[in-house]
């Protein structure tokens, strides 16, 4: 993976939440939808942005569904930014060129109803918006694109710039595709790879169950919990899985192991979302469409890297931190690193900071450089079940961390660096 911890405080929620625009003239009743915005943020989803009013918000929800209600949900769960509640609706891909009604409900009432909502509609508005953001413009474009595919690749919906799509070749991804196999035992345990299209997409691991069954697989370096199963030509196989990638990595090569104790009997090594691409660009498929999304989920993906990596370089990190006054009880900034030592956070002002931003996610490469097995941890708020992590001396671990789980609606909580027993 990419050591995207300063790439992301910089762009999480500027590339994860495209710019939000007012909502139609809201009704008399309370509470009342303000605006909406479009998140892409490891999930393709629809943001409503919802004022309470006076309103119990436990009693609010949004009723999602697109085309005639063929995809429908209920949300009613939100996170607070401000005074102002949000509900995401997560939108299947292959979803978005249909038309959407977004309905708010207090209790079983429905007090305001927007009809005509489209994805296209807002890309458009984010366009006009700043016409001279050219890669935020190519962005949209290119979103869109892989929207239409992916509606042409489900239910024959009409694809767009087809030219553009169809010119992609295998040689295009670079060496992003390259990857490795290593094998110490004697029996095949490792199937092969597929991405799975939804709301947001998956890397999706085969192994031979019976071949893995009393064995560890880790995927960068963490123990993974099966996913499911699947019947292929009469043998079982299990899966795990790579969950929500954003389109920017779908170039980060992932390292997959199965170990027997300490000892590796497979590794395969740098397999990401290009890799699966580029062998069926040059493979063949069995549907003669998945080429056609594949090629357009390629374009999504160099979109996002232009966007989110402007020419003149990424923010440092230390200007990030800068930000904030009193962001840490004990840690220190360069440009590319934070240093902390047991015992000291990022503090709750730092954090909610952040969130009242708009960023979402802090992403970390971790290297615990004095650490041993079962001796540092990192917790929120003092609550180890909510996070919690073991570090191997001088051993490189990624890890995801979301700012949603550290506040509760109305109290912020510290990152905690701890030194464990």
């Amino acid at each position: 993976m990419k050591k995207l911890f300063a790439l992301l405080l910089a762009v999480v929620m500027v590339f994860g939440m495209l710019p939000v625009y007012a909502a139609a003239e809201t009704a008399t009743a309370t509470p009342s939808l303000e605006q909406f915005s479009l998140t892409l943020n490891g999930i393709l989803g629809v943001n409503c942005v919802v004022a309470s009013n006076g309103a119990d918000m436990d009693q609010v929800k949004i009723r999602f569904t697109t085309g005639d209600d063929t995809y429908a949900q209920e949300i009613s769960e939100y996170t607070l930014r401000g005074e102002n509640y949000v509900f995401t609706a997560r939108l299947p891909s292959h979803r978005a060129p249909e038309t959407i009604k977004i309905e708010l409900l207090s209790g079983n009432t429905v007090v305001q109803t927007k009809t005509d909502w489209t994805v296209k509609g807002y890309l458009d508005a984010v366009k006009e918006a700043d016409p001279d953001n050219t890669t935020q413009v190519q962005l949209c474009d290119a979103l869109w694109n892989y929207c239409t595919y992916a509606a042409w690749n489900a239910h024959d919906a009409e694809a767009v710039n087809v030219a553009e799509v169809e010119a992609v070749t295998a040689e295009d991804l670079g060496p992003g595709y390259i990857y490795t196999t290593t094998s110490t035992g004697t029996e095949k345990v490792y199937y092969g790879a597929s991405l799975v299209f939804n709301d947001a997409v998956d890397i999706r691991y085969y192994f031979i169950q019976s071949a893995v069954a009393d064995y560890t697989v880790s995927i960068n370096g963490n123990v993974a919990a099966p996913a499911g199963t699947a019947n292929v030509n009469g043998t079982t196989m299990v899966f795990y899985e790579m969950e929500r990638l954003m389109p920017q990595q779908y170039d980060d090569g992932n390292t997959v192991t199965v170990s027997n104790g300490e000892t590796e009997i497979f590794v395969l090594n740098n397999y990401s979302a290009y890799t699966y691409i580029y062998n069926i660009l040059t493979k063949g498929s069995p549907s003669e469409k998945l080429p056609g999304l594949l090629k357009a989920m390629y374009l999504y993906s160099v979109a996002a890297e232009q966007y989110i990596e402007p020419d003149d370089g990424l923010i440092g990190l230390v200007d990030q931190l800068l930000l904030a006054d009193n962001w840490s009880n004990g840690g220190t900034a360069g440009d590319s690193t934070l240093t902390v030592s047991a015992n000291s956070s990022l503090k709750a002002d730092y954090l909610q900071a952040l969130w009242e931003e708009g960023y979402t996610h802090l992403v970390f490469t971790v290297n615990a450089q004095a650490a041993s097995d079962n001796n540092t941890n990192y917790t929120h708020g003092g609550q180890w079940d909510r996070y919690w992590a073991n570090f191997n001396a001088d051993t490189d671990v990624d890890i995801r961390i979301d700012l949603n789980e550290f506040h509760d609606g109305d109290s912020w909580y510290s990152m905690n660096f701890n030194a464990g027993e």
